[in-house]
């Protein structure tokens, strides 16, 4: 994962768990249903994801302080990452860790500029989770403008006008199909454009 960002000297990093690995790119451990939309989008881009399945915040900020966007030239990076510590631990912990993140991105690429998006609502329909969820992003929501961080929420973009999420959206209620993937490079790019010389 280190090479990837050090040998490419990317300029687009994404950072995050599964649902970020399973965009499209390297590595390729598991299927990707956004490759398609992420060679649309970011196949001309020196992109690089960072995505990592099962990581919960605290082995984000690990690989992090262990060298893993050392080496790139990054001028924008991405992070989506959280949802999987949403039943271990309290919002306020999550927040935090997910702040302890950008800060570390900041350290060690500070001329980056940092899209912190918005944890994606999961399940079928309105719950206690995605109560959490919306309690986690209002907290990171209060970190846009510190550290180069903009803080983008596209969550209503995968939802249907009842709040229910389609299998064509997400086909396990938790993971980007082509389409939402395709929804997520649509809501990022006139961000990404305005960040991207």
């Amino acid at each position: 994962m280190t090479r990837i960002a050090r040998e490419r000297k990317a300029s687009l990093v994404f950072i995050g768990d599964s649902i970020t690995q399973m965009f499209g790119g390297e590595p390729h451990d598991r299927p990707q249903p956004g490759k398609e939309v992420w060679k649309q989008f970011y196949g001309k881009r020196n992109a690089a994801n960072l995505g990592f399945g099962y990581d919960f915040v605290e082995n984000t900020l690990w690989r992090l302080q262990h060298g893993e966007l050392d080496g790139a030239a990054a001028k924008v990076v991405v992070i989506h990452i959280g949802t999987n510590n949403v039943n271990r631990n309290t919002p306020v912990e999550i927040a935090a860790g997910i702040r302890a993140i950008c800060t570390e991105v900041h350290q060690r690429q500070p001329a980056a500029k940092i899209v912190l998006m918005a944890i994606f609502p999961r399940g079928p329909k309105p719950d206690a989770t995605r109560g959490k969820l919306a309690e986690i992003n209002k907290l990171i929501a209060g970190f846009d403008g510190a550290d180069g961080i903009t803080f983008l929420d596209i969550g209503a973009k995968f939802l249907g006008p009842d709040g229910t999420i389609s299998r064509e959206i997400m086909g396990d209620f938790l993971h980007p199909t082509a389409k939402g993937y395709e929804i997520w490079a649509k809501e990022l790019e006139p961000l990404l454009s305005k960040l991207l010389p």
